[in-house]
């Protein structure tokens, strides 16, 4: 979790983080057949393909062949401005919003 979900989460009752530490040690990612699209931020992708991610603690390069490893039907990297902790706040939360909808209209991203 971010910062800013710890700080949402930080008054949630027990029970709530014991749901959530259940749903996180019981995960386990699984083979999708279809195409996959993922959102990185620009500001991960310039950084050097061996460097741990902030946030994930994993290099760039590993990130992606576990996606990779996940995506049947292909995977389709996005790299838009920001990070990831500022993708969904204004202003880049315009530029996430008009990937969605082309994507979703069945146009070619940018």
């Amino acid at each position: 979790m971010v910062d800013e979900e710890v700080d949402l989460a930080q008054d949630a009752p027990i029970e709530v983080w014991h749901s959530l530490l259940q749903a996180l040690a019981g995960y386990q990612a699984r083979p999708y057949p279809g195409q996959i699209h993922l959102v990185i931020g620009q500001d991960t992708a310039d950084r050097p393909q061996d460097t741990p991610m902030p946030d994930i603690g994993v290099p760039y390069r590993e990130y992606l062949s576990a996606w990779q490893g996940l995506a049947g039907g292909g995977l389709q990297v996005h790299h838009l401005p920001g990070g990831h902790r500022t993708m969904l706040t204004d202003p880049g939360v315009g530029t996430v919003a008009a990937l969605l909808d082309t994507l979703t209209s069945g146009g070619t991203p940018c």
